[in-house]
Formats: structure tokens, sequence, C-alpha cells
């Protein structure tokens, strides 16, 4: 996917989320859905600002999600499988 395939990364990222529509992900962030809609469909470009936001939300990289390069998927957890307790004094 290039620069202009932004909106598709966009439903990508929200589909990838769990979120099966627009709406339902544009409510849960308090989006403004109309907007929101327009950013998905590539009717209305969104800015680097606007990636950062929806970046967030999905856990994806900005700069990946604004123009096609860098990290895609961000953990949203911090993975302690590797970790080892200790008890005692």
């Amino acid at each position: 996917m290039t620069t202009t395939d932004r909106h598709r990364r966009l439903k990508s990222a929200r589909e990838e989320a769990g979120f099966d529509s627009a709406t339902e992900a544009a409510e849960r962030f308090g989006w403004n859905f109309n907007t929101y809609r327009s950013n998905e469909n590539g009717s209305a470009p969104f800015s680097m600002r606007a990636a950062e936001k929806f970046a967030r939300a999905f856990s994806v990289g900005a700069r990946w999600l604004y123009s096609g390069s860098g990290v895609k998927k961000i953990a949203s957890e911090i993975d302690d499988s590797n970790t080892v307790q200790l008890a005692g004094y």
C-alpha cells in the first residue's frame, strides 16, 4: 500500500482492533462520525495529527498509518511471559 492508501490502512487498523464498523469506533472514542467515516472511505484525507490519534486508539504505528512506513502493530500490553517472580527476603 502507498501513501494514497491511507484510508485503507485506517480501515484495516480499525477492523484488526475489533471494531466491526466505523460507527462503532467513532462512538467508542467520541469522534465525529461523519469526519471519521470520510477519513476511512478516503473522501477526506487525514493529517498526521489525526493519524496519531487513530494510532493510539487502534494500537498501530502512527507513521505506518499515515505513510505506510514504520511499524504497523504496537503492543498494547506489556508481554510479561518471560518474567520470573521472586519471593523472599
